[in-house]
């Protein structure tokens, strides 16, 4: 479900892989009126949305199982959609999640390659030109998850391996590779794997299917930071929103890293240094929306009330940028 005509309504698109094409449907309460399909070579199954272009319209991304490629449906303005790129991923591309994984703030697309045994991402250069980066894996991906596991500010993925029945996890380094950390075996056939904090403490935890079960696997990845000066400090991080959903109030809660510093000057009494601290709110396209902390903090935690009475029902996006740091999360906004 995304507002992909921004009159404030969420519309919602759907794939049909028989008759290789994705159809958006149009809400103009009461009624819901179909688009105008717009074709996806290959069956498509998988959706995604994002504003990839940059022109504040939300476009659709499709993964195509029957010719392992991913399909760009531009969002035209005028109520029609229309693939502009069609890049190749690999046999039986299926799975597909939407983040910015090189913090560029573009959003890219990554994908696994089902028969293909691979996982695929497509780093956004802008106007609908993507930069293929891929990885082997011991396995058919069957589900693939983003998030940043690890709290150092770049996204993260897990994946479900069908086949072999595992779960694994890959952290982000620095947006030019990604370093296996988990591969764990949780029974005959691993299906769905989604990023859940569901300890709400700001660390997203996995949430898998397999065989007829669903488990919980909680998030035991740690992050060691230290200042220039080998002195321990407390990290930055942004925690997940609760509750979420939520209508119209939420809390956020954020750290701001650093370490006590004895001032150099004037014989002056121990202090912390400070940070620049900016928390602000995103819609889908991009679209700043609220500001909700600009100014220099002190180490510490800190929590900030949210409300969202003037927004239309959806999903956006929160960002922490402090110094370097640098995380986004997702809320929704419910009526």
């Amino acid at each position: 479900m995304a507002d992909f005509d921004g009159d404030g309504d969420l519309d919602v698109a759907f794939s049909f892989m028989w008759q290789h094409s994705v159809q958006p449907f149009w809400n103009s309460p009461p009624n819901t009126t179909p688009g105008q399909a717009c074709g996806v070579n290959g069956a498509p199954i998988t959706l995604g949305v994002a504003d990839f272009d940059q022109d504040g319209l939300l476009d659709i991304v499709a993964s195509a199982y029957g010719n392992g490629t991913v399909g760009f449906a531009r969002n035209m303005g005028d109520g029609s959609f229309n693939v502009v790129a069609q890049p190749t991923v690999g046999p039986g591309a299926l799975p597909l999640v939407v983040a910015d994984f090189n913090n560029d703030g573009l959003f890219d697309v990554a994908v696994g390659a089902h028969d293909g045994y691979s996982i695929s991402i497509l780093f956004n250069k802008g106007e609908f030109q993507f930069e293929r980066w891929w990885m082997g894996i011991p396995g058919m991906v069957r589900s693939i998850a983003a998030a940043d596991f690890n709290g150092d500010g770049w996204t993260d993925l897990a994946a479900t391996l069908e086949n072999v029945g595992t779960v694994m996890v890959w952290t982000n380094d620095l947006g030019s590779d990604f370093v296996e950390v988990l591969n764990e075996h949780v029974g005959s056939a691993a299906y769905g794997v989604e990023a859940v904090d569901y300890r709400r403490d700001g660390c997203a935890s996995l949430v898998v299917t397999y065989d007829s079960y669903v488990s919980m696997m909680e998030n035991r990845l740690t992050l060691s930071v230290k200042e220039a000066s080998g002195t321990p400090s407390k990290a930055f991080s942004l925690e997940q929103n609760y509750p979420n959903p939520f209508n119209p109030v939420t809390i956020i809660r954020y750290t701001v890293g650093g370490s006590a510093v004895t001032k150099a000057q004037g014989g002056g009494t121990g202090g912390a240094r400070t940070s620049k601290v900016r928390l602000l709110v995103y819609d889908l396209l991009g679209r700043e929306v609220k500001t909700l902390v600009n100014e220099a903090q002190a180490p510490g935690t800190y929590e900030v009330t949210f409300d969202a009475a003037s927004l239309a029902s959806g999903v956006y996006w929160y960002r922490l940028q402090a110094g370097d740091f640098v995380q986004t999360r997702e809320l929704c906004v419910i009526r």
